[in-house]
Formats: structure tokens, sequence, C-alpha cells
């Protein structure tokens, strides 16, 4: 799980950075996606 959150965080962290959006919300984001596991 860890492993995957990494790599969804390096996957989601620019994509999300060009939208404006801040890193709490894809740290948030990324969480929601593990909890839903």
């Amino acid at each position: 799980v860890e492993t995957a959150a990494l790599f969804l965080a390096r996957f989601i962290l620019p994509v999300m950075e060009k939208h404006g959006q801040t890193l709490v919300q894809v740290e948030i984001g990324v969480h929601a996606i593990i909890m839903q596991q």
C-alpha cells in the first residue's frame, strides 16, 4: 500500500499542481484513495 501511495503521489502531484491545487489537497486525495482500498 505504501508503494502504491508513493506511485500515486508521483503521478497525481504534477497533475494537481497544473490545476493549481495545494500539496495538502493532494495528500488528502491520496489518503482518500488508500482508505477506499
